[in-house]
This record gives C-alpha cells, structure tokens and sequence, in this order.
C-alpha cells in the first residue's frame, strides 16, 4: 500500500471534495510533487493492435536512446498511403506508424520542412505546422493507423515516465517531439485521456530550463490560430476531467496551459505576430472557478 497522504490508496488519505482537490492540485504543481513514491517496475509496450495499458509512478535511470526506428516525412507518407489505397492492405504502414511514434528521436526527425536539408537537430530546424497537421489528418482518416498511433503514444509516454526526470537530456530533436506532439488530434477524443494525461505529466515533471526551452521551440513553430485550438483543447480536457471525478489530472493540463501562456506572451515580440495575443480570461476555466473559492484556498 502507498504510504503518500496524496494518494487515494494510502491509509492516510482523507476524501476532498472539490475545492479541496483543487487547492491540492495547485499546492502540487508549486512544489513538482508526484502523487506516489517512486518505485521500480518495467512496462512492457503494447503492440500495434493492442489495447492500451496506462500506468504512472516509475523511476529508473534513463539508458543512452540511439535512433533506431527510421523518421516518418509527409512525401513518404503519402506514397505509402496511395500504394496502401491500391492494394486494400494498410498492415505494413501501420507498423511503420507504430514504430515511428514509439521512438521519440523517431518523431523528432519526421515531418520536416519541404526542402529542409540541414540537420534535424539545428536550432533554426522548427515545425511546418501545416505539414504536421497535414500528416496527422491523414494518419486519422484510418482506423488501423490511428489505432496504431494511439497505441504508440500510449506506450511511449509510460516508457519515458518510467524515467527519473532529472536524468532526461531534453536535446533538441526530444524537444521537437514533445512540441510535434502537442498538434496530435487524438488528444481531442476523450478516450485517449487517459494518454494525454501522461503526455501532460511528462511536461509537468520536465525541469524548468527544459520548459523554458519548450517554450522557445513554441514560439518559433505556433501562431495566434493554433495556439487558440490547443488551448481550447486543454481547457475541454481540464473541464471533463474535473466534472468526471478526476480533479488531479488538472494539474496536468494546466502544466501544459503554462507553455501556452508563456508562448502567447512572447509572440507578440516576434516581428510577423501583429500584436495579437489571447485575452488573459481565455486561460479562465468556468467549471473550476465555479466549484472553487480561490480567495480561502489561498489563505
């Protein structure tokens, strides 16, 4: 049994109702606590067709990952998809995608700019969002392959939480990864929460230079319009999981919110960002603020 006050197996966890939850929340994401103690398990990953298996809470010293799994580019992708729409048989490019998106160096070298010739894992190498949005489209529009990158995702994210954070090197191309992600349209459907909440830890446990780079990549790689359709993403995500009795998963999505609120602040400065940037009250949850007074969980 868990021996943290936090967690809901513990002898001395005390039931919260909501306000109470989310004052906890708050106090969490203020001192990067982790709601157990860590303790050492291997995760096995799923394959393409399996269902996925979400667990959190393990520590273990992080290997040297090598690039082992070729990337995935939008050009390849869709001569694969036409020879796949000839031949009725999608089995071989779904294990491509499932390959691909189980490999975070994998995903950090797809999708790169057309004509982008320079190496991945140049600062000036940022995302054609267009293209990323593009390729995931296309990945969705098939079931077995967005089983396949669902699936993926799933696994990927329970192998990096697996790893002591401290011990993560958050090169450029991980950078990139964790920034191509954010555009996934699978985090949109509410039977991959569960996922996305792990994505969410993933950042909420990253080191603050580590956020600060994210953010960087950020503002290079998003615009005005697409930095609103992530946001409304985390706040559906931040609604559902609180009106559903899950109150600290919200912790989670407001991790992510930062990244947003901290690009959003800094796009103005770029010279192409026409001064608009997202009202401030746009970071305003309803369901949160109705069902907590903030004014006596500060004090």
């Amino acid at each position: 049994e868990c021996t943290d006050t936090n967690c809901a197996s513990s002898p001395g966890f005390r039931a919260l109702d909501s306000s109470q939850a989310f004052k906890r929340a708050l106090q969490l994401l203020n001192k990067r606590g982790e709601l157990c103690p860590p303790r050492v398990q291997k995760l096995p990953l799923p394959t393409p067709d399996a269902k996925p298996v979400v667990s959190v809470g393990v520590v273990s010293p992080l290997p040297a990952i090598a690039l082992t799994v070729p990337s995935l580019q939008y050009d390849d992708l869709k001569a694969a998809l036409t020879a796949c729409e000839v031949s009725h048989d999608y089995k071989e490019l779904s294990n491509r995608v499932y390959s691909v998106f189980s490999d975070i160096i994998a995903i950090g070298g797809s999708f790169l700019p057309l004509g982008w010739k320079g190496d991945v894992t140049a600062e000036e190498c940022a995302l054609d969002m267009q293209i990323v949005e593009q390729a995931f489209e296309a990945i969705n529009e098939i079931d077995a392959l967005r089983n396949s990158l669902c699936n993926a995702l799933t696994g990927l994210v329970n192998q990096l939480l697996t790893y002591d954070a401290k011990t993560i090197e958050w090169t450029h191309t991980k950078i990139r990864a964790a920034v191509l992600l954010l555009q996934n349209p699978c985090w949109m459907d509410v039977e991959q929460y569960d996922a996305f909440k792990l994505y969410g830890k993933m950042i909420y446990r990253m080191l603050p230079a580590t956020r600060d780079q994210m953010t960087a990549y950020m503002v290079k790689s998003f615009d005005i319009d697409r930095l609103e359709t992530l946001l409304a993403v985390l706040q559906q995500f931040t609604t559902v999981r609180w009106e559903t009795g899950h109150p600290n998963d919200v912790v989670y999505s407001v991790s992510i919110m930062a990244l947003v609120h901290a690009t959003n602040n800094k796009l103005v400065e770029k010279p192409d960002g026409h001064g608009r940037i997202i009202r401030y009250d746009s970071f305003y949850n309803d369901s949160i603020n109705n069902n907590a007074n903030l004014r006596s969980d500060y004090q």
